[in-house]
């Protein structure tokens, strides 16, 4: 006789179930009924297999598992699986696109500094060379103070400074250089005066 003390309904299945705590005792009912019961209903069960919903083993007919008759919980469960699969997926595809944003912007950042390196570096070139140019006009000076486009040049020496300074900032020997430039223009003043006074002083003694 079919035993129907431990039978429920599956709502899982949508049917009534034998409903067992364990794959062994699902296996022994199996092996002492199965043939009464196919003897009885036509269909002899064939194996044991685990319900989600119930938390338990039923037993079925079918003898092997049909992919295409999930019950509804394994339906559920696989879809969150799925889902989760795929947000996985994007994560990682999100991660990776980040990963290659950040290694580009390396590269970009690397690139200019590079460049600004280069920059600097012929910015450096431009005012040694604006430097070098002012210390021989200053040596020149020093050595013919009386040559007549002396205050010219004097001034040529001041606008070549501050090209040299809207270039790459103060420097000591850029200070050192303007420091003697302001003193050849002082002097050339002192002289200047000094001149003016001898005229002036020559005039009067007519």
């Amino acid at each position: 006789m079919k035993p129907t003390k431990n039978k429920f309904y599956c709502k899982d299945s949508g049917q009534s179930k034998m409903l067992f705590e364990t794959e062994k005792k699902a296996n022994n009912f199996i092996k002492f009924n199965s043939d009464e019961i196919e003897a009885e209903t036509g269909y002899k069960p064939v194996r044991s297999y685990y319900c989600m919903y119930c938390d338990g083993w039923h037993v079925t007919s079918q003898a092997e598992f049909d992919a295409g008759k999930w019950s509804r919980t394994e339906r559920v469960i696989n879809l969150y699986r799925q889902d989760q699969e795929k947000i996985a997926i994007e994560r990682e595809k999100e991660k990776a696109e980040r990963k290659k944003a950040t290694e580009i912007a390396k590269i970009k950042a690397k690139e200019k500094e590079k460049i600004e390196k280069e920059k600097v570096t012929k910015n450096q070139k431009i005012k040694t060379d604006i430097l070098g140019n002012i210390e021989k006009t200053i040596k020149t000076l020093k050595t013919n103070g009386k040559r007549a486009d002396y205050i010219e040049v004097l001034n040529r020496a001041f606008e070549e400074l501050n090209i040299a300074k809207q270039i790459l900032g103060s420097s000591k020997k850029q200070k050192q250089i303007e420091n003697q430039l302001n003193i050849l223009r002082h002097r050339f003043r002192k002289k200047m005066e000094q001149l003016q006074y001898k005229e002036w002083f020559e005039k009067q003694k007519k």
